[in-house]
C-alpha cells in the first residue's frame, strides 16, 4: 500500500522524515528536554479537548489556549506539584515551539499578549496571598504593562484603584446617589514616573453636560464593578455573565478614534494620550539639573529619565560643538 500524498505532493513518509530530521536537529539532551515540554502540552491540551497542533485555529484562539496553558503553570505547574516561575514556563514554551516548527505549525509564543502575561508573573507564594479568585486575574494580566509593576519580586499596582475614586456630596460626604453627587475626588498614589512619591489628590466637579461629566463617569464606574474588591484597579469590571474584564488603553483609544470618525474628523489625530509635555520634560528643557528634577515634587524616583524627551534646543548645536569644541588637555585632575 502506498504511503499516500499530501497537498504538497510529498508522501507521508517523506513528510515524517523531514519532521523527524528537523526535530532531532538539536543535541540529544536538548531534544529530551524539549520532548518533556511537548508531553506537558500534550497532556494539558488532551484533557481539554484541544487539538494538539492547534491546527486550523485562528490566531486569537491559539493565543487564548497558550495563555491558559501559561496561567496553569503559574498556578499549578506542569506536574511539579506547585506553581513555577515565568522563566521555567518560557523554557517549556520554547520546547513546544521547537516541535511545532519541525512539524510545520505555528506556536505564537512571541505574541504581545503572551509576552505581557509572562512579564507579569508573580512569585509562587503571591497568588494565594492576594486573596482573590485566580480567574479574576486573567484580564488584569492581559493588560499588565499598563497597570502593574514588578520589581525585585514585589508586585504593586500603579493604576488608579476603585478605592482611590470617591464621589462626594455638597458637604464632602461620600455618596453614590446621583441626585446628591457633586464632585469626584481621585487620589493618585503612584504612576510610572512617580513610583515613590507622595500621593496627590485631584477633585473634579459636575460639568453640566448630560453625559460628558466626571461625576457621572465615576458613578457609572462604581456601578459596573458590582462586588469586585476596591483595592484592585478601577479598570477592572464585571462583564456580562459575571466574568471580570479589563478596560485597556487600546479599548479607550479605539472608542475615541471611532467617535472622531463619526463626526467627520480624522481619527489619526486623536489618541488616549494627551499631547502636553510632562513637567520633567519642561524642567529638562529649561536646563535644570537631572538630580534636581529627581528630587523635586513627585519625581522622587529616577523613572522620569525614561520618559523625558530630547528637545531640539539641546541637539541643535551638538554637531558644531563636537567639531569646534575645545581641543586642549582633557586629562582629569
Amino acid at each position: 500500500m502506498g504511503a499516500g500524498n499530501g497537498k504538497d505532493g510529498r508522501s507521508r513518509d517523506d513528510r515524517y522524515l523531514a519532521t523527524y530530521i528537523r526535530a532531532h536537529s538539536v543535541a540529544d539532551s536538548t531534544y529530551q528536554q524539549y520532548e518533556r515540554a511537548l508531553n506537558k502540552w500534550h497532556v494539558w491540551a488532551s484533557r481539554r479537548g484541544i487539538s494538539i497542533w492547534l491546527a486550523d485555529y485562528p490566531l486569537a484562539v491559539q493565543v487564548q489556549h497558550i495563555s491558559e496553558f501559561v496561567l496553569h503553570g503559574f498556578r499549578f505547574g506542569y506536574g511539579s506539584g506547585g506553581p513555577i516561575r515565568s522563566e521555567t514556563i518560557m523554557t517549556v514554551l520554547h520546547g513546544i515551539r521547537h516541535f511545532f516548527a519541525a512539524a510545520g505549525y505555528e506556536f505564537p509564543i512571541t505574541h504581545p499578549h503572551i509576552r505581557m502575561l509572562l512579564k507579569a508573573a508573580l512569585t509562587p507564594c503571591e497568588p494565594a496571598s492576594l486573596q482573590f479568585p485566580w480567574s479574576s486575574w486573567k484580564p488584569i494580566f492581559a493588560a499588565s504593562t499598563e497597570i502593574v509593576a514588578i520589581s525585585n519580586g514585589k508586585f504593586t499596582w500603579f493604576a488608579v484603584r476603585a478605592q482611590d475614586i470617591v464621589v462626594v456630596d455638597r458637604v464632602g460626604q461620600p455618596t453614590l446617589n446621583p441626585s446628591q453627587a457633586q464632585s469626584v475626588c481621585m487620589s493618585l498614589i503612584a504612576s510610572k514616573t512617580n513610583q515613590n512619591g507622595v500621593p496627590m489628590t485631584r477633585m473634579l466637579s459636575r460639568s453640566g453636560h448630560s453625559f460628558l461629566c466626571p461625576v457621572f463617569g465615576a458613578l457609572i464606574l462604581h456601578q459596573s464593578r458590582k462586588n469586585l474588591l476596591a483595592n484592585i484597579p478601577a479598570a477592572v469590571f464585571l462583564a456580562r455573565g459575571g466574568t471580570p474584564s479589563c478596560v485597556s488603553t487600546s479599548d479607550v483609544s479605539d472608542i475615541i478614534k471611532h467617535a472622531a470618525a463619526e463626526v467627520g474628523h480624522d481619527p489619526r489625530v486623536f489618541s488616549s494620550h494627551s499631547l502636553h509635555s510632562g513637567g520633567a520634560t519642561h524642567m529638562y528643557r529649561s536646563g535644570t539639573d537631572a538630580l534636581t528634577i529627581q528630587f523635586h515634587g513627585r519625581w522622587v524616583s529616577d523613572a522620569f529619565k525614561t520618559y523625558t524627551r530630547l528637545c531640539k534646543e539641546s541637539v541643535a548645536t551638538l554637531s558644531s560643538s563636537m567639531v569646534t569644541g575645545q581641543r586642549g588637555d582633557s586629562t582629569l585632575h
